[in-house]
């Protein structure tokens, strides 16, 4: 299978665009087991040197994309475990919720060709344009979460650097739609630190974080976005209220930390 180019950016280091290009080689038919190319292929296929490489890999395995075999080489990774949950709000609906002030700190903000695994969940075909933002979300002026979002370009034809920092994604997609933002899909999962976020979130390389993956939909069941958000795993947690038999809402999900005292390893 051809592997995929390295998407252009001009605001993310050359390792999470070769993270990338990985992602979008799995997203075309490699299954769990099948074998990744190897540190040298990779290397002379993109002209990039074997840290880069090693970089790009070692994000992925701790993402548990793929997994290294002593030995054999790198291997697509069986998917982890999905677990439903029951609400979604903004960003900032849900730190004010808790009692917090929520602010955004943007990073970039490009038209992109979505790759085979943006395009897939964004119910659309690999390489239509979209709307790539990538943003730090700040609460009482601390960096909490990094997040990267998926919008096709269709839904926002036009939209301002001032707008995706001190406004509301989500309420400016509802006005383009006509129509208010239904539901979501989400995934939370663990993953450790690589350098370029840690360097966002002010953590240490390696430092545990929370992912949470959500695909947004319209009442009409339309998806109109889909987000990846790298949380600070020692600055905040997630509560879940389920109900046996039936959903259950509650108001706010995302619960802050008052210190790291309050973390017990035990729990």
């Amino acid at each position: 299978m051809p592997l995929a180019p390295l998407p252009p950016s001009l605001n993310e280091p050359l390792y999470v665009r070769l993270k990338v290009a990985l992602r979008d080689l799995m997203g075309r038919g490699l299954k769990p087991g099948d074998r990744l190319p190897s540190e040298t292929e990779l290397c002379r296929e993109y002209d990039i040197s074997r840290i880069t490489v090693r970089q790009a890999l070692d994000a992925l395995v701790n993402e548990g994309a793929i997994e290294r075999r002593q030995g054999s080489g790198t291997f697509v990774a069986e998917p982890k475990r999905a677990e439903a949950v029951v609400y979604f709000g903004s960003f900032t609906e849900e730190v004010a919720a808790d009692g917090h002030r929520g602010s955004t700190r943007l990073v970039g903000a490009e038209i992109a060709n979505a790759a085979s695994h943006v395009a897939s969940r964004l119910r659309m075909r690999a390489n239509q344009p979209v709307w790539k933002i990538l943003r730090v979300r700040l609460s009482d002026k601390k960096p909490v979460c990094y997040q990267v979002s998926y919008v096709p370009q269709t839904l926002l034809p036009r939209v301002t650097k001032s707008e995706l920092r001190s406004g509301s994604l989500y309420d400016r997609l509802e006005r383009t739609l006509g129509e208010p933002l239904s539901d979501a899909e989400e995934n939370i999962e663990a993953a450790l630190a690589d350098p370029f976020r840690a360097a966002l979130l002010d953590v240490r390389v390696g430092a545990p974080l929370l992912v949470l993956e959500r695909v947004v939909f319209s009442k009409s069941a339309r998806v109109v976005e889909f987000n990846r958000s790298f949380y600070n795993a020692l600055a905040v947690r997630f509560t879940l209220h389920s109900k046996r038999g039936s959903s259950a809402h509650t108001p706010s999900r995302l619960k802050f930390r008052n210190s790291l005292e309050e973390v017990s390893l035990n729990d």
